[in-house]
This record gives C-alpha cells, structure tokens and sequence, in this order.
C-alpha cells in the first residue's frame, strides 16, 4: 500500500512541476560521473531495455519457464510485456515534458526520444520483468 501511494505522490508530482529537487540532484551527480567506462555501462543497461532485447529476453524466459513446465508462469512471463502499455498509458495521462535539452543530456548521451519523460519505459520494464523474475526464482528455489 505504502509503494503505491509513493507511485501516485511521485506521478502527481512529476505532472505538476516539469523540474524536481531530485531532477537537478541526478543530474548534476550524473555530470561528475561522467567518464567513457561509465558511459558504455549505462549505454548497455539501456540497451537491455531496447523493444528487441526486452522480448529476447521475455522468450527466452518463456521457454526456459515452457521447458520446465511451468506453463501458468510462462503465461505471466508473457503479460510482464505489458509494462509497454502501461507505460504509454502513463506517459499520456502525465505528460512530463524531459527535464533537460537533449544538449544538456547529463550522459553526454544525445537521444533522438521525442516522447513524455515520466515514467521510463526501461524502468517499468525492469522493475515488471526483472521483478517477475527474481520472485519466480525465489519461490522455485528458495
């Protein structure tokens, strides 16, 4: 109840104001963290939350949880794709404008995303998927 409150204040306040403190605190920790290692590190986990990697990932999860007959999982594991949704969903009831001109890009990483900023579709992709994933494994071999 207490994460779905945090959600519906955050999302509140991402509409409302089109910079947060914590905006300009990720920012400006990102600018000192710059460097090409940590570049490439967040190049790659960004990668993991491209359409083509994220259903790689769900159909090899898929056939992993399939092969082991684990049909009612493998069936959830399909619906965790359904962040995709609920990301566009959001996206369009908040409209949160990026918080920063592609320019001043705290990565030095120019995106060519043209689209609302809250909430990240690679973050609501990790948190379904990866969090689907580490229950399953936590009540199959825990």
């Amino acid at each position: 109840m207490l994460t779905l409150a945090s959600a519906i204040l955050l999302s509140y306040a991402a509409a409302r104001f089109p910079v947060l403190p914590l905006d300009l605190k990720a920012y400006e920790e990102l600018k000192e963290q710059t460097s090409p290692l940590f570049d490439s590190l967040m190049t790659w986990v960004s990668a993991i939350g491209e359409l083509a990697i994220a259903t790689t990932l769900t159909a090899i999860a898929m056939a992993i949880l399939a092969v082991r007959r684990h049909w009612l999982e493998a069936i959830f594991m399909l619906l965790t794709t359904s962040s995709v949704l609920l990301t566009f969903v959001l996206k369009e009831a908040i409209r949160r404008a990026r918080p920063f001109p592609l320019n001043q890009n705290a990565t030095g990483f120019i995106q060519s995303i043209n689209e609302y900023s809250y909430p990240s579709g690679h973050v609501l992709f990790f948190v379904v998927f990866f969090g689907f994933f580490a229950y399953l494994a936590w009540i199959h071999f825990a």
